[in-house]
């Protein structure tokens, strides 16, 4: 993600996991918005839209917990968490 970009998202599917590889991001959702670095990651359980822009040029992975569907199994505490509908 360069820096200055921005990318809305709705609501994913699932929980998901964050995490900035390297550079500077911002994670914004309902309303409030949380700064990582390099080798921090957040964890968002809310169905709800949420934003990322670049702080600086970064490289960033996201995962989708897409629990219930076809294929994908629970796993540890995540078994009977709640999912988006």
């Amino acid at each position: 993600m360069r820096a200055g970009q921005q990318v809305t998202h709705e609501p994913a599917p699932g929980e998901i996991t964050v995490q900035c590889l390297q550079g500077r991001i911002a994670f914004t959702a309902q309303g409030q918005t949380e700064e990582l670095g390099s080798g921090q990651f957040l964890y968002f359980a809310q169905c709800a839209p949420y934003t990322i822009r670049g702080i600086e040029d970064s490289t960033l992975l996201m995962t989708v917990l897409l629990a219930g569907k076809a294929g994908s199994a629970p796993v540890g505490s995540m078994q009977g968490a709640p999912t988006c509908p």
